[in-house]
């Protein structure tokens, strides 16, 4: 514990210098410089950031209408968060998931405001980055939802086109065509931002994914020329979206910029608390990992393999028995085995399709032993035992757990004496 905290003190306190001497060239007006930092120190400032943020569960979730905020930010700042066989991990998606149908349950089209007004965008865009199809949530179209919610709070979203970011941005990750009134609303006055660079950003992304040049241009000069003005000012949170957006719009000559917030975030990280609140992970995180809201698209997620017919899955697999110490005698047969199996269940499938064959195994430290073949057992105090060869006669590197056979391929059982 005492090693750990001097390491998180030492980040501490390289990312406050580091911060310090790019603010000192900020204030000489000289170009800043950018510092390649080491990767730990990003790691680092993530896993405690990550570490912040899970310790702040209740009963395995964070609370009404977050729990899609904390997931979003754990999976972009590390996709491998997410393990089916971490039990931790998987209880809170499910509840996360719970959440969500039990709103659901009363509210099919989720109208209420609270759910209508881009929160439903931040589940749909965690449940993406988790390679769930938003589209077939538990016989719920979520997409369709959403694309509702551009309709039912449309007079809002001219007000607070910050959540109608949200909105565009989870229906374009997943392809979906935005609508002429939503698109005229992103585009409107462009260079006026009624929340400022929090909104200017979240429209940045927005416009980046849509391809909106024109807006999409107005937004960016604008954060520029307001971070380099005044970036002190600002929170960790806008720093995060400044950061989120202007990554997804790989503006260009802005590392001064980001290199700046990035070190304020790691030094708030360090610092605080901060991450225990979903929605500063769900900025700051994905930015200190160089993501954004717009990676949600980029998932790649394990295709379903169709269905293989039984037929096409199978192969032969020719096996000969030969004993030239017992019974001086030699047996062959073919067995039909699953494409994939492994020999020790060959042997088993063999076993069920002849009544002329029949085998005994044993479990041992080096995996499965052939122990007995035909009746035909191994006497270990005469040294005599089952080799296993292919069919140039060399033995099995493998045991019969471990070895795959191909279609066509040979195996001989030959009772040897050491």
């Amino acid at each position: 514990m005492i090693r750990l905290t001097s390491v998180l003190l030492a980040l501490q306190i390289f990312g406050g210098a580091m911060s310090f001497t790019n603010r000192a060239g900020a204030n000489r007006g000289h170009t800043l410089p950018f510092y390649r930092r080491e990767h730990v120190i990003d790691l680092a400032a993530i896993q405690t950031g990550s570490y912040q943020l899970l310790r702040a569960r209740t009963d395995w979730k964070w609370g009404p209408r977050t729990n899609a905020e904390a997931i979003l930010g754990l999976t972009l700042a590390n996709p491998r968060w997410f393990q089916k066989n971490n039990a931790a991990t998987y209880i809170s998606i499910q509840e996360m998931k719970m959440e969500l149908l039990a709103q659901l349950s009363i509210d099919k089209r989720l109208t209420d405001e609270r759910w209508s007004k881009g929160k439903l965008a931040q589940y749909v865009t965690a449940l993406q980055l988790l390679c769930h199809n938003p589209s077939k949530f538990f016989r719920h179209n979520l997409l369709r939802r959403l694309t509702g919610h551009l309709t039912i709070s449309v007079d809002d979203f001219r007000e607070n086109r910050f959540a109608l970011s949200w909105v565009v941005i989870a229906l374009c990750n997943n392809n979906k065509k935005i609508d002429n009134t939503s698109l005229e609303i992103i585009n409107d006055h462009p260079g006026e931002y009624k929340f400022g660079v929090d909104e200017a950003s979240m429209l940045l992304m927005a416009t980046t994914c849509l391809n909106e040049t024109d807006a999409k241009s107005s937004a960016e000069q604008f954060i520029v020329d307001e971070m380099r003005a005044n970036m002190s000012q600002y929170n960790e949170f806008t720093k995060g979206l400044v950061v989120q957006a202007l990554t997804a719009a790989e503006t260009e000559k802005v590392d001064d910029i980001i290199d700046i917030a990035r070190s304020d975030l790691r030094g708030a990280i360090m610092g605080s608390t901060l991450l225990e609140l979903p929605g500063a992970a769900s900025i700051v995180l994905p930015a200190l990992a160089r993501k954004s809201y717009l990676d949600a698209s980029k998932v790649v997620c394990p295709k379903k393999g169709k269905r293989v017919p039984k037929s096409a899955a199978k192969i032969t697999v020719k096996i000969k028995v030969t004993d030239d110490i017992i019974s001086n005698t030699t047996g062959t047969w073919k067995v039909k085995a699953m494409k994939g199996s492994n020999l020790l269940t060959a042997l088993q499938d063999l076993q069920k399709q002849s009544r002329r064959f029949r085998f005994k195994s044993l479990q041992t430290s080096f995996g499965r032993s052939i122990t007995s073949i035909n009746g035909m057992t191994q006497d270990i105090a005469n040294k005599i035992f089952w080799k296993v060869e292919d069919a140039s006669g060399v033995p099995l590197t493998d045991g019969v757990s471990r070895t795959v056979p191909k279609n066509g391929d040979t195996f001989i059982f030959r009772l040897t004496k050491f």
